[in-house]
């Protein structure tokens, strides 16, 4: 389960790239593009679909809205206000709730990778097809977990498509978007547990 939740996370932090210089386009200037229209939005949803190796596939919604986020699949729900992170297991009927890490976010949300990756990792632009942009992230630290990384941009919205997650342990971790769309801006109650949705429900407080 966790490792599901890791990728889940990756697909958001490539957000503040720093731009890239006038003239030819780079892979650093389509990303910052990228940033810009994602960090200028009031809120972004999504659908998503995420593969891995020993754990199958999973499909869900996102919702992010600055440092705030929503996930939810049949599986689990993730809610975080940008301090407090709830997590709810459906099968058993229980939340648990922690402050996480920085680090520990990087696991959990679907697009903090593109945050992460502005600093370790390597871009270069690569050979893309029609309506797409694909830029290849290599690892400046060769003990990154994340050895290597694909990721694909609509070129006409400037909207992630998908990324593709190359790992130490040589598993490869896929993650498609679809329905990607912008929004209004959401109260901070959209990003919070509300255990009145949820009776019964057997609250693990970690904190």
């Amino acid at each position: 389960m966790k490792n599901l939740n890791i990728v889940l996370t990756l697909l958001l932090c490539c957000m503040l790239w720093s731009p890239a210089a006038a003239g030819a386009e780079t892979a650093a200037g389509i990303i910052d593009k990228t940033a810009k229209k994602i960090s200028g939005s009031a809120s972004i949803t999504a659908s998503y679909h995420l593969t891995s190796p020993g754990e199958g596939s999973v499909s869900g919604t996102l919702t992010l809205a600055g440092d705030n986020f929503r996930m939810t699949s049949p599986r689990l729900i993730t809610w975080y206000d940008g301090t407090t992170q709830w997590t709810y297991l459906v099968s058993e009927n229980e939340v648990n709730v922690s402050e996480p890490t920085a680090d520990e976010l990087q696991q959990v949300n679907p697009f903090v990778i593109i945050n992460t990756l502005r600093n370790t990792y390597t871009p270069s632009l690569q050979k893309s097809s029609n309506g797409e942009k694909c830029i290849s992230l290599k690892a400046k630290n060769s003990k990154s977990d994340i050895v290597s990384a694909l990721l694909t941009i609509n070129a006409a919205t400037s909207l992630p498509k998908s990324i593709t997650l190359n790992m130490s342990d040589n598993r490869k971790i896929t993650i498609s978007l679809s329905n990607v769309r912008t929004g209004k801006k959401l109260p901070v109650t959209a990003f919070r547990f509300d255990p009145k949705k949820y009776p019964g429900a057997e609250i693990i407080d970690l904190r």
